[in-house]
């Protein structure tokens, strides 16, 4: 009788636990390269109008490494604090850096102990670190 319960409970229970997939990490950025790569990139600041991107600076991506993208992508610029590097609100920019990124948002598992609030949910976000100015 216990094997029975214990089957049914395997049966019913255990593939619940595996329904809410984990966000995976991409093997590559938005822009074409890898992680971590140094590359030069062109774009124009934008704003996007999204409370998400309140008080970031955003650069909508035309080329990387000299190629212009078929569609161009948006990314949010990071500044080491530890640098001058100093980016306009408006305008074009040519930039040397990396892509990077990690996880942003909350699990939605994590409301069972937690207040419900507005957010855009746990998922991986990548981001431009810039080393240079270079335009």
């Amino acid at each position: 009788m216990f094997n029975h319960i214990l089957l049914f409970t395997l049966i019913c229970f255990i593939p619940a636990l595996w329904s809410a997939e984990p966000p995976s990490i991409p093997k590559q950025g938005i822009l074409g390269t890898g992680f971590g790569e140094i590359t030069e990139i062109t774009g124009t600041i934008v704003d996007t109008g999204s409370k998400a991107d309140s008080g970031k600076k955003m650069l909508q991506v035309q080329s990387v490494a000299g190629q212009k993208l078929e569609t161009p992508v948006i990314i949010e610029l990071r500044v080491f604090s530890f640098t001058d590097i100093k980016i306009p609100s408006r305008g074009t920019v040519q930039l040397r850096g990396y892509e990077t990124g990690g996880f942003r948002g909350i699990p939605d598992e994590a409301f069972k102990d937690i207040p419900r609030v507005a957010t855009t949910g746990y998922h991986f976000n990548s981001s431009f670190q810039v080393t240079k100015r270079t335009k």
